[in-house]
């Protein structure tokens, strides 16, 4: 009864996608806008969503929660 009561919150672990392979994963936003947004990152705060290195360094890689994130903060910022 105590677990049902109160779960224990699972931390769901977020996957690393490389971003030329992101469209693998999810339909929206295309490869192209990602790099469009990658390009510009420095002023619109796509830095927080990108980690660099994977097998061949270089790599330019999305963390999905935090793309998810910025793109939640980014509609919060365009509808205010």
């Amino acid at each position: 009864l105590e677990k049902m009561l109160n779960p224990e919150k699972e931390e769901k672990k977020s996957r690393v996608i490389e971003l030329s392979k992101w469209n693998e994963y999810h339909p929206y936003p295309t490869v192209g806008a990602l790099r469009q947004y990658y390009f510009k990152r420095k002023t619109n705060g796509f830095d927080s969503v990108v980690e660099y290195g994977g097998e061949k360094a270089g790599r330019i890689l999305i963390i999905e929660d935090n793309f998810f994130e910025w793109q939640r903060s980014r509609k919060n910022f365009i509808t205010k």
